[in-house]
């Protein structure tokens, strides 16, 4: 959004798409664009899982064990642990991008 004004076609409703366009337009660099392509891709995969699979509202703290499991395996992750660690991690690295984009650190 801080780069719509002189670049109107970076826009899109779709967030990959959106990514996509701002690293084709040098607008963001490819690691983080990377990287968050990768967080978004696992953020939709463990929220439509856990809208599949949980009544609203979606609270993911009463996800089953097996539940657990399976959204560990659709990251590609041995375990429930792991995948928590990886969410803090992701978490943390778009947090960073975020800070360096918008706020320039």
């Amino acid at each position: 959004l801080i780069h719509a004004a002189d670049h109107p076609g970076i826009l899109s409703t779709n967030t990959g798409q959106a990514l996509d366009r701002l690293a084709a337009a040098g607008l963001i660099e490819t690691g983080p664009a990377e990287d968050l392509r990768a967080a978004l891709v696992l953020y939709q995969t463990l929220i439509q899982l856990l809208r599949l699979c949980l009544p609203p509202p979606c609270d993911p703290s009463r996800a089953s064990v097996g539940l657990k499991r399976r959204l560990a395996s659709a990251a590609g992750l041995p375990d429930f642990a792991f995948l928590e660690a990886e969410l803090r991690n992701t978490q943390a690295r778009v947090h960073r991008i975020f800070k360096r984009i918008v706020e320039g650190d």
